[in-house]
Formats: structure tokens, C-alpha cells, sequence
């Protein structure tokens, strides 16, 4: 590592910024490696200071980053520590780079930071309020009969094809039940 302890990134706008030694614990790009020199990276100055800020509220820490998985409900709050929420309310463009920077330096709890903000955002629970909220929300409309028939006979292939597999796995299925039933009969009769 170089002698400040520090990483120093060169960025794709020409600025360097500096890191604790500390990211490396963060950072599978870096693990392993000793730095002299300014790392260039594809990124620019304003997403890095946004990935130094989310390290910083988190103290270089992996335990106080904290995510929910799987998600449980639509609520961030909920989901996801504060500290990462507050650094992460950005806009789309900004928030799609720092996504896109998490993946690029391999910062796998940045990354799910982020795409946990994404499940909340589609989250739908099963209930009915939910329910009904999503479909305004993404402009959707119960299928009817006539357009299932429709959308059957439009794609019979396939929906042949999925049939002929059904009914394999499910004759596979009894073949093998069969054959436990038959070995557990033969067991019993051992047995006696």
C-alpha cells in the first residue's frame, strides 16, 4: 500500500480521490493488490465522492451496512440502514452511475445497497391493496378469457411445448412414486 495508507483513485475527470486503507476490506478489486500509485478508474470525481461518502457514514465497516434480504416489504426503512438511504437519495442518472460503479470496483455492499432500493421500489405484497397499487402504478389490467384464449392460440407451439413437458414431468414423477411404493413393499415384505 502506498506510504499515506491511503488509496488514491485517478479518475476519469483527471481529480484524485483518496480512500482509507480500510476499502480494500470493501472492495474485492483491491484485495490483494499494493498501490504507489494513483489508480485510474472509469469513473468520474462526483460518483466517487458518493462511494467515499457511503464508506465514511459506515466507518469503513461491512457489519454497519445493513440489507434486508430477501426484502420484506416496499418500505426502505425498513430494508436498508439509514445511513446507506441517506447517501443513496439520488437522482436516477446519478444513482445508475453509482450503481454502475459498485460493479465496476466489485463493492458487492454497495451494489446490494442500491439494488435493494430498486426491489423496494417494484415490491408488490400479496395483499389486495398492494395488489391494486401496482397495477395503477405499472398501468396493468386483469386478463381476460378471451385474451388468454388469445394469446394461446397465438403462441400454440410453445404452449404445446410446455404441455408435452408437463406431462413428462408428471409421468416421471408417478413412475418414481411407483417405484418407492414397489421398494417399500418389497421392504415390508422382507420384513415379515
Amino acid at each position: 500500500m502506498n506510504s499515506t495508507q491511503e488509496w488514491h483513485f485517478h479518475t476519469s475527470d483527471n481529480q484524485i480521490v483518496k480512500f482509507k486503507s480500510e476499502l480494500s476490506l470493501l472492495c474485492d478489486l483491491l484485495q490483494d493488490k499494493e498501490i504507489d500509485e494513483p489508480l485510474p478508474v472509469a469513473i468520474d470525481l462526483g460518483v466517487l465522492n458518493i462511494i467515499k461518502r457511503f464508506c465514511e457514514v459506515h466507518n469503513y465497516e461491512r457489519e454497519a451496512i445493513k440489507i434486508k434480504k430477501p426484502i420484506i416489504n416496499n418500505k426502505i426503512n425498513d430494508n436498508l440502514d439509514l445511513q446507506s438511504i441517506q447517501v443513496l437519495q439520488l437522482s436516477d442518472e446519478l444513482f445508475d452511475k453509482v450503481l454502475a460503479a459498485s460493479y465496476y470496483l466489485s463493492f458487492d455492499l454497495l451494489r446490494q445497497a442500491c439494488l435493494c432500493i430498486l426491489a423496494c421500489q417494484i415490491y408488490i405484497d400479496d395483499k389486495e391493496d398492494d395488489i391494486e397499487r401496482a397495477k395503477k402504478q405499472y398501468g396493468l389490467n386483469d386478463i381476460t378469457p378471451e385474451q388468454e384464449n388469445e394469446a394461446i392460440t397465438k403462441n400454440k407451439p410453445i404452449f404445446d411445448q410446455l404441455q408435452r413437458e408437463f406431462l413428462e414431468m408428471l409421468q416421471q414423477f408417478e413412475d418414481e412414486h411407483d417405484e418407492k411404493v414397489r421398494l417399500q413393499e418389497q421392504q415390508q415384505q422382507q420384513i415379515l
